[in-house]
């Protein structure tokens, strides 16, 4: 160590100083060969030569040390400067009285002890470096450059430097020059996330651009990382939110040389609540013809999606209202129905940041046009007859009277009205239908109207009795009319 003294002239002290342990012992210097302080200002540099210096001290044993050549600067008038360079790990001080040019040499006790000062052995930046001292308080610490924090009063401190180099630091009054050496640059690691904005149930996954042998990740819910809700171990880190709110991500990596660095930048990640299910509806039952009607009336503030399964499925169309047309022949449901049935969609309500609620299911059923019902006519021989519909279902019918049950054939009427007039000469079958407005027409319902051949011309015979309704007294067919439809031949004058 370098020792710092002061030499006078004849009669002055000199004092040496070795820097190290916090012990007070007893110092003697053997011998010594000095020159006679210069007399004038021109002998600039004198030697002095220590040649053996002897330690003793409490629980030490004795120590013997060999001291460097010591030089003299001049600096004025009998007054020298003296650096002694000794090998001992030792804290002294000498006094040495001079009288002329034989010093007497007298050993004294020193209590000039400095506190004992203990560092965590790393060398990285980023990483906590521990100071630490028995010294009593109070503790006035200053780190040197790129430490974190730069002063502190606590003991012990941990202490991160930013830059590699040896540290200067100072304890109390006391400096230590390069006291501590910074080698590795163990930087902060920085990480990305596949996003930053999320849904509740949604999973993101965080990256780090730096490789260690362990790693650790932090979820916290405040940016003080007080309460952490999530962690990780790997290099790669995926986290499922599971309730709204912002969040807040860091990370940092174990090295064999630097232990645990720096955590790294922070990510905030802002979890958006899911949307409640809407509440939906739709116009049922309707009949076939009728357009499907599906209507969604909350919540507010989102976009409704309507889809033909509970999930996945195929997406029909977007709004408050959606609406299915009625086709005539083929048809692709949801484009379009033509039979039948129950139709069902999913309806889901889509926030605006993205997040969806569940689908709630809607169905209308479409149920055919109730049909007419009407009685078979008969009558005997050609003529006029009156057929009679009547219409059991909803809504305002229109009757529509056809000589055929399909494409093709002739509508004869149409109208309000449930009857139809017509005349027949021959047993016929007619059909009727009824529209609703809004629906299709109903199945077409078969009337039969049978026509029986008038009787030929009938004789009185009197042939039994006088009876006029007495079958027996008539010739021809009468007998048969009679019975079966009620004739009753003029009696002759």
């Amino acid at each position: 160590m370098i020792l710092g003294a002061l030499l006078g002239a004849v009669g002055a002290a000199v004092a040496v100083v070795l820097m190290e342990k916090q012990v007070a012992p007893q110092v003697t210097v053997v011998s010594m060969a000095v020159q006679a302080p210069p007399v004038n200002e021109e002998d600039v540099v004198e030697a002095i030569a220590v040649r053996e210096v002897r330690v003793a001290g409490e629980g030490l044993a004795e120590r013997v040390g060999m001291a460097a050549l010591v030089m003299l600067d001049y600096l004025a008038d009998f007054l020298l400067s003296l650096e002694v360079l000794l090998f001992l790990p030792l804290r002294l001080a000498v006094s040495i009285n001079l009288l002329g040019l034989a010093p007497i040499i007298q050993p004294i006790s020193t209590s000039l002890a400095q506190p004992i000062i203990t560092v965590a052995d790393i060398s990285c930046t980023g990483t906590n470096v521990k100071f630490a001292t028995s010294d009593g308080s109070p503790h006035n610490w200053n780190f040197g450059a790129g430490a974190t924090p730069a002063t502190s009063t606590n003991s012990p401190e941990n202490v991160q430097y930013s830059t590699t180099g040896r540290k200067t630091i100072t304890y109390d009054s006391y400096v230590y020059t390069d006291f501590w050496n910074i080698l590795i640059s163990n930087a902060a690691p920085t990480i990305t996330a596949s996003a930053t904005s999320i849904c509740v149930g949604g999973s993101l996954t965080f990256t780090t651009d730096l490789i260690g042998i362990n790693y650790q990740w932090q979820v916290a819910t405040d940016a003080a990382f007080s309460t952490v809700v999530g962690t990780g171990s790997t290099q790669t880190f995926t986290y499922t939110f599971t309730s709204a709110g912002t969040y807040y991500i860091w990370h940092r990596r174990y090295t064999d040389c630097c232990g645990w660095g720096a955590w790294s930048n922070v990510i905030t990640v802002t979890v958006h609540p899911l949307p409640a299910a809407p509440t939906a509806s739709g116009l049922s039952p309707v009949r076939r013809g009728a357009a499907l009607v599906y209507t969604a009336t909350a919540p507010a503030g989102v976009t409704f999606e309507w889809y033909t399964a509970a999930t996945g499925g195929l997406l029909t169309g977007t709004g408050i209202t959606l609406t299915i047309p009625f086709t005539i022949g083929f048809a692709f449901f949801p484009a379009n129905y033509n039979n039948p049935g129950t139709y069902t969609l999913y309806v889901e309500a889509v926030s605006p940041q993205g997040c969806r609620s569940s689908r709630t299911p809607v169905s209308i059923t479409v149920n055919a046009t109730t049909a007419p019902t009407v009685s078979p006519v008969s009558r005997c021989g050609p003529g006029p007859v009156v057929l009679v519909a009547n219409y059991a279902g909803s809504g305002t019918p229109t009757y529509n009277w056809w000589d055929g049950p399909s494409a093709g054939a002739t509508l004869l009427q149409t109208g309000g009205s449930n009857t139809f007039t017509t005349t027949v000469t021959t047993s016929t079958t007619f059909y009727v239908s009824v529209q609703v407005p809004g629906c299709v027409e109903s199945a077409r319902v078969p009337v039969t109207v049978t026509v029986t051949a008038a009787p030929t011309t009938d004789t009185w015979t009197g042939a039994v009795s006088s009876d006029w309704f007495n079958p027996n007294n008539w010739a021809s067919g009468w007998r048969t009319q009679l019975r079966h439809h009620g004739y009753h031949p003029r009696r002759p004058d």
